[in-house]
């Protein structure tokens, strides 16, 4: 029943209570920190998944370009050889039409006064 035994007594109690608190908010501490770290490896594991997708998605979106670029090149060269062709055509009917416009003259020297009456009548019909 010492004073001075009592008081040692109560600051020791007092010490416990506080060792008590803090060892309680540590182990909270320890607790929200594994917590944070098990959320940290899903939201990488999430990541990881979403980079994965996202270089995939990259990928097929590389060979699509690339396939529509070949597309275009294949249309454009099939529009040139069209063209070509069309041009080769048009000028050798060009030349079979000058040639038998040449054999007509030749055998009917009125020929061409008949297409000279004919583009006569179609201006005067063109001006009424």
């Amino acid at each position: 029943a010492n004073p001075r035994w009592r008081e040692l007594e109560q600051q020791v109690e007092e010490e416990q209570e506080r060792y008590a608190e803090l060892l309680r908010a540590f182990q909270e501490a320890q607790q929200e920190q594994e917590e944070l770290r098990e959320k940290n490896r899903q939201l990488l594991h999430e990541v990881t998944q979403l980079n994965a997708m996202s270089s995939q998605l990259q990928r097929e979106a590389d060979a699509n370009a690339d396939r529509q670029d070949q597309q275009a090149a294949l249309e454009e060269s099939e529009r040139n050889i069209l063209q070509a062709e069309i041009e080769r055509l048009t000028h050798r009917l060009q030349e079979q039409h000058e040639a038998l416009a040449e054999a007509a003259a030749a055998h009917d020297p009125t020929e061409r006064e008949y297409e000279l009456e004919q583009e006569k009548e179609a201006l005067e019909q063109g001006l009424q």
